[in-house]
This record gives C-alpha cells, sequence and structure tokens, in this order.
C-alpha cells in the first residue's frame, strides 16, 4: 500500500499545487476537484483531505455570504418573502452563524410591519367611506396578526358601533312604520 502511494506521490502534490493556485485565485470548484483527484489517487494523503475541507468552508463562507447580500438586497426592495427565502438557504451553509437569526427576525418583522400598514390603509379608507364592515374586517386582521396594536383596537371597537348604528338606520329607512312604537322611537333617536 505504502509503495502504491508513493507511486501516486508525484501526481497527487501537482493536484495540490494546482488546486493551491487555483485558490489563490479564487476558483474554489476547480480547486476543489483537483484535491478531489488527489485523493481519489490517495485517500490517505492528509495536505489533500486537509486542503478539501478548507476548501469546502471557504464556498460554503462565500455561498453564505452572497445568500445573505442577496437577502438584504430583498429586504431592500420590501420583497420580504423572497428575503426570508435567502436568509434561511445562507442558514442552511452556515448553521452555526448567529447574523442569519437576526436577519429572519427582521425580515419577519417588517413583513408583519408591512402587512399591519396595508390593512390598516385599507381600514382607513373604508371608514372615510363609511364602509363599516371592511374597515372592521381590516382592523380584526390587524388584531388576528398583532392583539396589542391599539389603533386597530380602537377601530374595531368604533367600525363594530357604527356598523350597528347604521344596521339600525337602515330597519328604520326600510320601515319607518316601526317608529309608531315609542320604544323604538327612543332606540333610534338615541
Amino acid at each position: 500500500r505504502a509503495q502504491a502511494r508513493a507511486m501516486t506521490l508525484p501526481q497527487v502534490l501537482t493536484l495540490i499545487k494546482q488546486a493551491q493556485q487555483l485558490q489563490l485565485d479564487n476558483q474554489l470548484e476547480p480547486a476543489l476537484e483537483n484535491t478531489q483527484q488527489a485523493l481519489e489517487l490517495d485517500a490517505e494523503h492528509e495536505l489533500a483531505k486537509n486542503l478539501q475541507a478548507q476548501l469546502r468552508q471557504e464556498i460554503a463562507r462565500r455561498d453564505f455570504n452572497r445568500a445573505m447580500t442577496a437577502g438584504y438586497q430583498a429586504m431592500d426592495r420590501e420583497d420580504y418573502d423572497t428575503a426570508e427565502a435567502r436568509f434561511l438557504a445562507a442558514q442552511k451553509l452556515l448553521p452555526a452563524a448567529a447574523e442569519t437569526e437576526a436577519a429572519l427576525t427582521q425580515a419577519r418583522s417588517a413583513r408583519t410591519l408591512q402587512r399591519i400598514q396595508s390593512l390598516r390603509g385599507k381600514a382607513e379608507l373604508a371608514q372615510r367611506n363609511e364602509d363599516w364592515g371592511p374597515a372592521l374586517s381590516s382592523f380584526e386582521a390587524i388584531l388576528g396578526i398583532d392583539s396589542t396594536v391599539q389603533f386597530a383596537r380602537e377601530g374595531a371597537d368604533l367600525s363594530r358601533e357604527r356598523q350597528s348604528i347604521d344596521k339600525l338606520l337602515q330597519q328604520t329607512l326600510d320601515k319607518p312604520e316601526r317608529l309608531a312604537d315609542q320604544r323604538i322611537y327612543a332606540e333610534t333617536r338615541q
């Protein structure tokens, strides 16, 4: 076995030297291929094994950085679904990297805030148009996302109250003869 290893040593060393040069030229995949070829010739060569492990780490770090950059670029475009996907891809490449959790939290929070702002816009437009059902639905959707949002609580209460008043007034308009009953008249007046 030692004799077989010795016979392949010149080829192994040549492949390692080429891999090191490719690594310096930032051609990591071809360098990795060279280390793989070297290990196919001599699976026990420590320098080839170490270089291959180092190259795999460099490739993972490079791909991680690319995924994180793509995630932040997506955040800048307010494309939070893509950002989250890129950050998750980065997390798979380097699970121990702490920055992915922070980036994921940021993307998810921004997406939630965007959704709340969109629903708020719809609710406020519906309120201006005195369309209380859709206003109430939008405020309730916000509360479904985050039950602590104060403007949504207040908006839902107001919309519910105004929807009830509108319903009562519509019933009165549909059947004005109901006003002959003093109790109904008093309720309607109030």
